[in-house]
């Protein structure tokens, strides 16, 4: 190799790692970029576009949806507003998510918050993370309004020879496979009507469903005759929060704060009491149980 060649060999290689220096200096480098985004935390993503993009499903009380408008509603619409305006942030309802799906989406960073407000359970908070609940729901057992074979006592319902209806991924479907595991299981697909199960036993496709106190006094009242509450003592009581990712605790914690100032200052209350129109179906948690 001739001393030329070596000079221009030397001169190409000096350039290249100038270019590369620069290029990761100067934030061009498409790994570092990668890396960056990556790293980046919700709070941080939060805080950065002033916006919490919402999953959500629609929920009778607690998220309705006006077909015709698009317009949202209900206690986790006006709780999700409240906390984000006291935030000086923004909301987007993003999009509809299954209860199965939403880990999933949390963790992808497909949404910040899955806003409809739902029950926290062991199982979730194995993949999920809550913030500080704003309700309590009775869950409670339907069945059909000529129904005699049952006495009220939930343990006879633990039999082979009743069915229950569910949806797939919801915790109706965590309780009625742990309290009822004898009975027979008929599943409804994700992002099924949550009326489906109690409908289901209006028609005779099971004998039995359990639902939230809410959606099973809002059907006896508008299909009157069909349904009727086995036992007036709730068989298990739930709070409502939002979801959000594992480990992300200045988000969560960010959250909380707001949530209790919502709470303690009567705003939650005055959300529950004007959509509980059943009176005692959705409790507010008591100032101070946070």
């Amino acid at each position: 190799m001739t001393q030329t060649t070596k000079t221009v060999l030397l001169s190409i290689l000096v350039s290249l790692a100038v270019t590369f220096t620069a290029a990761n200096w100067l934030g061009w480098g498409g790994m570092s970029q990668t890396k960056s985004a990556e790293k980046e935390s919700v709070f941080d993503r939060v805080m950065r576009t002033k916006t919490i993009r919402c999953g959500y499903f629609i929920r009778p009380g607690f998220l309705m949806k006006d077909v015709n408008t698009g317009e949202f509603s209900g206690i986790a619409y006006d709780y999700a507003e409240e906390m984000a305006k006291s935030l000086s942030l923004n909301i987007e309802w993003a999009e509809e998510i299954g209860g199965g799906d939403v880990a999933s989406s949390l963790q992808s960073n497909r949404i910040d918050a899955y806003c409809s407000t739902v029950w926290p359970t062991s199982a979730r908070a194995r993949a999920m993370d809550f913030v500080a609940p704003i309700a309590l729901t009775p869950l409670i057992v339907m069945v059909r309004e000529n129904e005699t074979r049952f006495t009220g006592d939930y343990a006879q319902l633990n039999d082979p020879q009743y069915s229950a209806s569910y949806i797939d991924g919801s915790t109706m479907a965590l309780m009625t496979q742990r309290a009822f595991s004898r009975a027979q299981q008929h599943s409804l697909p994700q992002l099924t009507s949550l009326m489906e199960p109690v409908n289901d036993v209006a028609n005779g496709k099971a004998d039995f469903a359990l639902s939230d106190s809410f959606i099973g006094h809002d059907y006896i009242a508008k299909n009157p005759g069909k349904i009727k509450i086995l036992n007036a003592k709730p068989v298990g009581m739930y709070t409502n929060a939002l979801f959000i990712k594992q480990d992300e605790y200045k988000f969560k914690r960010m959250l909380d704060v707001a949530t209790l100032e919502l709470i303690n200052t009567g705003v939650i209350e005055k959300i529950i009491k004007k959509y509980d129109k059943y009176d005692g179906t959705i409790l507010p948690v008591p100032i101070g149980a946070n």
